[in-house]
């Protein structure tokens, strides 16, 4: 008899092709092997004990079932023998069964599910409005909505073909294939990490999938074992096989609630564990269809089993050897992960080595970039100017690495993280052009944007990050394109993932663009391409890095194109999730800023400010740049001589000597932290004194850990003279200083 006669023995109406004749007899008796435990043996249930029969619930358990008496079923209309809907449109399956004895136990109601398609259904659950499913797999996406029971049921995955297809002898095989799978199932993501190379296809039933592949629209479909051929056998399909094993691995079915619902589930467990195994069974016997009648035929299985041995016996010796090779691959991992653990601990050494070196570096250049300002602002000569413009240049050039290896270093050691929240695409974008304009009209260049298609008022989106990726590409944009234009366009895509917004957002420019040699290099780091160099602009070669790095941490894709002498496009494709309710204003424009910062005109004329900072030269910069302003700077070396000097006061007077204090972080004898605490202690008009954090800590998450220790504001080094004077406006203006008063409450005004 040969292996195509024995397959259409065993299953008459989903035969096994009489190509199969030619196979290797090894890879067709494993085969057959596996079709056995796919459609009768892997029906047991996870349970293998017999379980205590009396149901126990707990006082909290009984007290939510009498709050949710009504649980409404989301199901699966085309997964049987598990779940689905007969002709007559009645709801039955091996997971109905369950339903009715946890139904007889517990005294909950569970509402018949309504007749829909499964993708309808997910879309339900993850809205929470259905409040269970029946039979689903576990998935990291599921379990981000779902909370799963422990398993009731077991399968295994194959891979059905046409009967005139080659053989296979797994999912290997089909690279380069079209393969279908559900849509809303585990089948597409195990795809995905399986078999990369398969062109996957998705149906929204079996019924669908088993038709296309029986007219060859599709090469294989890839999915559950008993759900494949009893749909193949209700549709009279003959010509649809079952060619090969997707894999030996045996999945679960499980109970899936609203994961606000946790209580519910360790109800179901409960229940589950009183089922006595011979009820088990039964529900099994009840539903399968491995045989014409319904009912498993043990004399042909025990048959077969006998006639299989001497392979089983070679399967078994096969398997010591695999077992062998597993343990010397496990050795080598072993090795290979010590060296990993290793590397990772020199990158985060050389990371943190790198983040100390640029917080060092911002103080002195903050004193370099700062007087370079004070010459410029007194009109020197040409000569003088010049020489004092090319510096700022170079110092500017030389911050610009530091905050690229700043960025480069959060990355690296897991710190920079993406925090989404209610933003507008639209505002956020027409923002970013605003604040970039000046620097493009500067060359003569135009800079636009627009917007292709309708999106959603709202996404939700870490603005910051999507700032920072989008004035890093509009920059460097506007840097190498010396005539013409540069473009920023929004468009809004259809989304092949539900519940969430696709959009894509293009930089195009007009510059010198790139040779196609170099496009490869263009996102690694510390390079720069030649095609750019020799256009004299200067760069870190980390910027484009940064940004694909971003972008991929918002869970994006990054890409580009150019033409050397045209032009060039940078992209950004992003999935965010809608926003349904409307955020406050600032959120919605894509700037969310606290408070006004007060505005140019107001006057700090005859301010007093005390200045705490252990480099002399800052403490010189911060007096000449406000002189001007007509504000007196009281200077200290360190925390500990501005407190003392602030102890006496409160001693003599109990109002504090100025309207401000600027505080560096990081001082001898007292730090800044200390310092402002020790402050805030002196008594009530103290309290309310605004300290202003002056630190060269540019690290992302730093000014959430001062204001949150105490300080009103944040100014970074080096020191953006407009920003610092804003700031300065902002905080005397809200503690009520009017030039000649000094007060520090609105009350003492």
């Amino acid at each position: 008899m040969t292996s195509a006669q024995f397959n259409r023995r065993l299953y008459p109406e989903c035969h096994i092709s009489d190509s199969m004749r030619h196979w290797p007899v090894v890879i067709a008796s494993l085969h057959l092997l596996f079709c056995f435990t796919c459609l009768i043996w892997s029906n047991a249930v996870a349970a293998q004990t017999a379980p205590d029969q009396n149901l126990v619930l707990t006082d909290a358990e009984r007290h939510w079932i009498s709050e949710h008496p009504v649980i409404r079923l989301g199901a699966d209309p085309d997964y049987p023998p598990f779940e689905f809907f007969d002709n007559r449109g009645l709801y039955g399956g091996i997971a109905s069964d369950y339903l009715k004895i946890i139904e007889a136990q517990t005294g909950l109601k569970i509402l018949t599910p309504v007749n829909q398609p499964w993708p309808e259904t997910m879309l339900q659950a993850r809205a929470k409005q259905v409040d269970l499913l029946a039979a689903v797999g576990k998935s990291e996406e599921r379990e981000s909505f779902l909370v799963f029971s422990e398993p009731f049921q077991n399968y295994r995955r194959v891979i059905l073909m046409h009967e005139d297809a080659p053989p296979i002898n797994g999912i290997q095989d089909l690279t380069g294939q079209r393969v279908g799978a559900l849509r809303e199932s585990t089948d597409p993501d195990f795809l995905a990490i399986n078999a990369p190379g398969v062109e996957v296809v998705l149906f929204d039933s079996y019924d669908e999938a088993l038709l296309a592949l029986s007219q060859e629209s599709v090469d294989a479909i890839v999915g559950n074992g008993m759900s494949a051929v009893f749909t193949s056998r209700q549709l009279g399909l003959i010509d649809v096989n079952i060619a090969a094993p997707a894999s030996f691995t045996q999945y679960s079915l499980h109970f899936a609630a609203r994961n606000d619902w946790p209580e519910l589930i360790s109800i179901i467990n409960k229940v589950l564990a009183t089922i006595p195994l011979a009820e088990r069974n039964e529900i099994q016997r009840k539903w399968s269809l491995v045989s014409a009648t319904g009912m498993p035929d043990y004399s042909l299985i025990w048959k077969t089993a006998l006639a299989l041995l001497p392979f089983l016996l070679f399967a078994f010796a096969w398997a010591y050897h695999a077992k062998v090779q597993q343990r010397r691959l496990e050795r080598v991992q072993a090795q290979l992960k010590t060296a990993t653990q290793k590397s990772d601990s020199a990158n985060k050494a050389k990371s943190t080595f790198l983040a100390n070196m640029s917080h060092e570096m911002r103080t002195p250049l903050t004193g370099i970039i700062g007087f370079l300002g004070l010459i410029l602002e007194e009109k020197p000569g040409n000569v003088i100017r010049e020489h004092a413009e090319l510096s700022m240049d170079s110092a500017k050039n030389l911050l610009q690495l530091i905050n690229d290896i700043l960025d480069l270093a959060r990355l690296e050691s897991g710190v920079t993280v993406a925090n989404p929240g209610p933003i507008c695409l639209d505002a956020l974008l027409r923002s970013v052009v605003s604040a970039m304009r000046p620097l493009a009209t500067e060359k003569g260049l135009a800079l636009e944007f627009s917007q292709e298609g309708m999106g959603p008022s709202l996404v939700k989106q870490d603005d910051k990050l999507l700032r920072q990726i989008l004035v890093n590409l509009v920059g460097n944009a506007i840097k190498f394109t010396r005539e013409g234009k540069v473009s920023v366009t929004l468009t809004y895509l259809k989304s092949d993932r539900p519940g969430l917004c696709c959009y894509r957002i293009d930089v195009i420019d007009t510059g010198v663009g790139i040779e196609g040699e170099d496009l490869a290099r263009l996102t690694k780091r510390f390079e720069q391409v030649h095609s750019l160099a020799v256009n004299n602009s200067s760069g870190t070669g980390l910027g484009l890095a940064i940004c694909d790095e971003l972008v991929r941490l918002l869970g994006g894709s990054f890409s580009f194109e150019s033409e050397f002498g045209t032009g060039s496009t940078f992209s950004v494709k992003l999935y965010s999730p809608y926003v349904a309710d409307k955020p406050d204003d600032d959120v919605v424009s894509g700037n969310k800023v606290s408070q006004d910062a007060g505005s140019a005109g107001d006057s700090i004329e005859g301010a007093r400010i005390y200045l705490a900072d252990d480099n002399a030269i800052i403490r010189t910069l911060v007096e000449k740049m406000l002189a001007p302003h007509g504000v007196e700077v009281s200077s200290f070396s360190d925390g500990q001589a501005l407190f003392e000097a602030m102890q006496k006061e409160a001693y003599d007077n109990q109002q504090p000597g100025c309207d401000l204090i600027l505080m560096d972080i990081h001082m001898p004898e007292m730090d800044g932290l200390e310092a402002q605490r020790q402050i805030r202690k002196l008594g009530p008009a103290f309290d309310h004194l605004p300290i202003i954090a002056l630190t060269a800590n540019a690290i992302k998450g730093e000014r959430e850990i001062y204001l949150s220790e105490g300080m009103d504001g944040y100014v970074s080094k080096p020191i953006d003279p407009e920003h610092f004077l804003r700031t300065l406006r902002h905080f005397l203006q809200i503690h009520a200083f009017t030039p000649g008063n000094h007060c520090t409450t609105p009350q003492s005004c």
